[in-house]
């Protein structure tokens, strides 16, 4: 069974991302540290050769760019499992690090059909447990999953659970109106809520089950989750709020926290050329 991981990245800010996780990936991963991207049809010829060194392989989005008109380009998550290579993947957001070997992770995964992150952590690694961006999963009782790290195999439930999203992020507005409540609904589109909703629809949660394993997880950067204490100057961009520091080997620190979990650092200007070239040397690339 081939296992890898995977990620939709369209236009430049999102396949240079990918490219610097796929760098991390190489670097820090015993076992399975291919990561394969999704891109339209007009990026295929695009994509830099450097960065198709470096990538298992550069997928056309199917079904036409559904996330053409946005500026986040979440709408086409859906098509992920159509997309995928592999017959186990681990899909991930582009702007994500991996500073350490997660390859044990897979023998735990593979015993289930689709795992969800449900639990992130801060940068001192404590477990996150604040709802200020997810008030709308409380409100509504939906799982609290994060699509940033979502483990699936091609099966015949995920296929469903993936044409179930289909119809979430297509009709997103109905669905949000339905199925959430009314103090805390979004009114934008959310990809994170979507797949909540159509995990709820399939009562997804009964596969979505690894007692005691506690992956996968990973480091989540939003300033709000970081237990500080709120005042008038916190910022939402934390790189203006902690140090951080990234050596020759590649060794992340975080506020003088060695981390050794995959890290969403979410403001995309952290990754920076000098980090992106610092791993480049050190994977002789």
């Amino acid at each position: 069974m081939s296992k890898g991981f995977f990620t939709i990245a369209q236009g430049e800010k999102y396949q240079r991302l990918a490219y610097a996780m796929a760098l991390s990936l190489k670097l820090s991963q015993k076992e399975h540290s291919g990561l394969s991207i999704g891109v339209t049809k007009k990026e295929l010829k695009k994509v830099p050769k450097k960065y198709k060194a470096v990538f298992d392989q550069v997928v056309e989005i199917p079904w036409d760019d559904h996330a053409k008109n946005s500026e986040w380009k979440l709408e086409n998550e859906w098509k992920a499992i159509h997309m995928t290579p592999y017959d186990e993947t681990i899909k991930l957001d582009a702007d994500m690090f991996f500073p350490r070997d997660i390859s044990g992770w897979w023998t735990a995964l593979e015993r289930s059909e689709g795992v969800f992150a449900t639990k992130a952590h801060t940068y001192s690694g404590e477990l996150i447990t604040s709802d200020f961006y997810r008030k709308t999963f409380t409100e509504s009782k939906l799982p609290n999953i994060y699509t940033a790290m979502f483990y699936f195999k091609k099966t015949e439930v995920n296929y469903e659970l993936f044409r179930t999203a289909e119809f979430v992020f297509n009709n997103w507005e109905r669905c949000f109106y339905e199925f959430l409540g009314s103090e805390h609904r979004p009114t934008y589109f959310s990809t994170d809520v979507a797949f909540a909703i159509a995990a709820k629809i399939m009562d997804y949660e009964q596969y979505n089950q690894l007692p005691h394993t506690g992956v996968p997880t990973f480091v989540h950067m939003k300033s709000q989750l970081q237990g500080w204490i709120d005042n008038e100057y916190m910022k939402e961009d934390w790189t203006k709020m902690i140090p951080y520091s990234f050596n020759n080997d590649c060794d992340l620190k975080l506020g003088n926290y060695l981390q050794t979990l995959p890290v969403h650092y979410h403001v995309k200007e952290f990754m920076t050329d000098k980090m992106i070239e610092q791993m480049e040397r050190k994977l002789g690339v």
